[in-house]
């Protein structure tokens, strides 16, 4: 990708700041959001984001109340358009009421904040009350630190979604109209199922059915809200997915498939938030997109749908360079200097190596990406990757102009920019053959996938 293209990326979907997971996982997950975020602005991205993407978002909402020149150097990217904010009708603040009305008056029961769990743990008598007080908030009649929730940490994030409102007010060109986009999520969703009928894979059956199952529903909006596949699969149990598949006449169900039912579903809904953001993204006018997944069976269906080419893996682990802590005043101070002097792109990356380690301060998960590329590109490759890690890429460069295939190991805060940078730097006669990447935790495998335009390409 090009210097100033418009990208989305779906880790900052709310929906991954899960509101049951301890204060220390949500804080490790906004740590990850910066350090993509970073990444991805050191290396001359600019990101387009949803409305709720920012509204309902601890990220978003604490990173512009972050004490002093910290704050003011965030709002300062968002000002200048690094960070686009896209409207779908009205202000941040109107936004923001729709999703307090979501919360506060169970009009969509199956809506959950992530952005602001304490009001879903309020008495239902005390939600009208709150939800006056916070209207009165939006409406600049009442100061965030004066409502009937009495906690600190609710009042900045009340000021940081002022703050963030003030901004766009200022500086409208940040805050462009969302689109229709070019596909809505049933159609997303048809694709997807569809390919996984034809490469034969074990969760097509369960796409099809919660599929189908929005297409006869009297409510023919359905099938465009993603709450409705996840209240379908919550529900689904392996007689009712049994009888729906022969209902809809999809062969029988393997035993083994029906037993493995329930993390089947949570592979279905990785796929349904694939094709969600997918859509979101079209609507916000990105020229490029990402997909994050973290099961095998949702990999091979997305990466199936949204590419045709074969892929790869290697899991790797790797030291990594000790470095302070990188901020948003030094994101800031980087990107002026480089847009005051005019930097290639290949200045640009290389200007950008020492700072995109320090991003990896912001955690400690290590991932691998197997890379195949053209050996004419390698040299430069692997000067640039250690720069930003301890140690040179694995592998070494053939004689020929043939492709090697070689390791890359980062944190995952640092990954996803990286890569920008390498699709960047090397991107001339499309270097890349193909490129997978996977996260190795204590607690579970995670593929963070970059699936790109640019990777997507034969050499």
């Amino acid at each position: 990708m090009r210097v100033g293209v418009a990208v989305f990326f779906d880790l900052f979907d709310t929906v991954r700041f899960d509101h049951t997971a301890g204060a220390q996982s949500r804080a490790q997950y906004c740590h990850t959001c910066a350090g993509s975020l970073m990444s991805g602005l050191l290396l001359g991205r600019r990101f387009r984001l949803s409305e709720v993407m920012v509204v309902d978002s601890p990220f978003f909402l604490q990173s512009a109340r972050e004490d002093g020149e910290q704050g003011r150097a965030f709002l300062e990217m968002i000002a200048q358009g690094r960070m686009s904010i896209c409207l779908r009708k009205g202000s941040i603040r109107s936004a923001a009421k729709r999703v307090f009305q979501s919360a506060l008056t169970g009009s969509n029961p199956s809506f959950l904040s992530s952005g602001w769990p304490e009001l879903a743990q309020l008495p239902p008598a005390e939600r009208p009350i709150l939800q006056a007080e916070l209207a009165e908030v939006l409406a600049g009649r009442r100061r965030p630190d004066r409502t009937s929730i009495d906690d600190p940490v609710f009042a900045d994030k009340l000021d940081g979604l002022l703050a963030i409102d003030s901004v766009l007010q200022g500086h409208p060109a940040a805050a462009p109209a969302a689109v229709q986009p070019a596909r809505p999520l049933s159609s997303e969703l048809k694709l997807a199922a569809r390919r996984a009928g034809q490469a034969g894979h074990r969760i097509g059956p369960l796409l099809q059915v919660i599929r189908r199952k929005a297409r006869e529903n009297p409510d023919r909006g359905a099938g465009e809200r993603r709450s409705f596949y996840y209240q379908q699969l919550a529900a689904m149990d392996a007689d009712a997915f049994e009888r729906e598949a022969r209902r809809f006449k999809l062969g029988p169900i393997q035993r083994a498939d029906l037993a493995a039912l329930p993390a089947l579903a949570r592979s279905a809904r990785e796929v349904v938030d694939a094709c969600y953001n997918r859509v979101v993204a079209s609507s916000v006018g990105a020229l490029s997109d990402q997909a994050t997944v973290t099961s095998e069976d949702a990999f091979e269906v997305v990466h199936g749908y949204r590419s045709q080419s074969a892929r790869s893996t290697l899991g790797l682990t790797g030291r990594v360079k000790s470095l302070p802590l990188l901020d948003w005043k030094q994101v800031s101070a980087f990107l002026a200097r480089a847009d005051a002097d005019s930097l290639s792109e290949e200045q640009r990356a290389h200007g950008a190596a020492q700072l995109l380690g320090a991003v990896t301060c912001r955690g400690a998960v290590h991932v691998g990406a197997a890379v195949d590329v053209k050996a004419r590109f390698y040299a430069g490759l692997a000067g640039f990757v250690e720069a930003v890690t301890a140690e040179p890429p694995e592998g070494d460069a053939p004689p020929t102009n043939g492709p090697v295939q070689f390791a890359i190991n980062l944190p995952s805060t640092v990954l996803v920019g990286l890569l920008h940078a390498i699709a960047g730097v090397w991107r001339p006669g499309r270097a890349f053959q193909e490129m997978a990447v996977v996260s190795t935790e204590v607690q579970a495998t995670q593929n963070y996938l970059s699936i790109l335009d640019s990777f997507r390409q034969q050499v």
